[in-house]
């Protein structure tokens, strides 16, 4: 994308360090990957492969995920919608504020559905992002109308948003220290029968390791406990940092205010005790 083109003025933030974080992880999976079977990145990537296969752009996007599952809001529902189903009540909420601030910067940046036609960058970013031979990502729409785009948009930057949740100690502590029921600390790749009955000695072979469980929750409070090189809300204040010219002058940065302010919101919902205000990281950097 052109330097100051207004895609890459809303995108640039969230996409540092996201390549190099990628191929560091790659080049010293044996120092700093994950407690995890795979001895290499490659078995790594051929299972990133395998789960590619088949899956659109689109599919995880929680609204769909939701879908595709067949879960009913009614049936996680006491008091306010999804409050029996937190996580994914979390994960809507993030999805709103981010479909918000895109709606805001369409709406400011391309008047018609004609002007995105017309953009020529736009045009030959998503066209590369879809061709099998470069990104190959499947399920991108034509890029045509101003809907097309918000979906896109918005799509992409709440994965990046909702990431930032894994970095605060709510997440980890004590929800994903409870490591014994993920994959990597499984030691056996046979699951016995549910109506199996199984003897302590039989039992203690399939159960994790402790030193597993140990390397793993080491992993998680590292990033829990380490400072993001760049924070979501910036130390200065929400009204600092921000992407686009002209200050508050811009409906867009008026945009990026009002979705720092949820954030805050959020993050103060979820640790009340003691708020990460700068925990939330602003890009994917580790």
């Amino acid at each position: 994308m052109p330097s100051g083109h207004p895609l890459r003025q809303l995108l640039e933030p969230q996409s540092n360090y996201l390549i190099p974080f990628d191929e560091v992880l790659l080049i010293l999976w044996s120092f700093i990957a994950p407690p995890t079977s795979f001895d290499n990145p490659f078995k790594f990537l051929q299972l990133a492969d395998q789960f590619a296969n088949g899956r659109e752009f689109f599919d995880d996007d929680p609204r769909v995920k939701i879908r595709k599952q067949g879960l009913q809001e009614a049936q996680f529902t006491e008091k306010m919608g999804w409050d029996l189903y937190p996580v994914i009540q979390n994960l809507l909420e993030l999805w709103e504020v981010t479909e918000n601030y895109v709606e805001t910067f369409v709406s400011a940046t391309y008047a018609t559905d004609a002007d995105v036609a017309r953009d020529t960058a736009l045009q030959a970013w998503i066209a590369a992002a879809a061709a099998p031979a470069e990104g190959n990502v499947r399920g991108l729409p034509k890029m045509a109308s101003r809907a097309a785009l918000k979906d896109v948009l918005t799509s992409l930057i709440y994965r990046v948003t909702a990431h930032g949740i894994s970095r605060l100690n709510n997440s980890a502590n004590p929800v994903l220290t409870f490591s014994a029921n993920y994959p990597p600390c499984l030691q056996s790749a046979t699951l016995p029968s549910t109506n199996a009955n199984l003897d302590t000695q039989a039992l203690l072979k399939l159960l994790p390791w402790t030193g597993t469980i140990g390397e793993l929750v080491n992993f998680y409070f590292t990033f829990v406990f380490s400072s993001p090189y760049e924070p979501f809300i910036p130390p200065g204040g929400v009204e600092t940092n921000l992407p686009f010219p002209s200050g508050m002058k811009d409906p867009r940065n008026r945009a990026v205010v009002i979705y720092r302010d949820r954030l805050i919101e959020f993050i103060n919902r979820y640790e009340p005790s003691n708020p990460q205000i700068g925990q939330w990281p602003l890009n994917i950097e580790t």
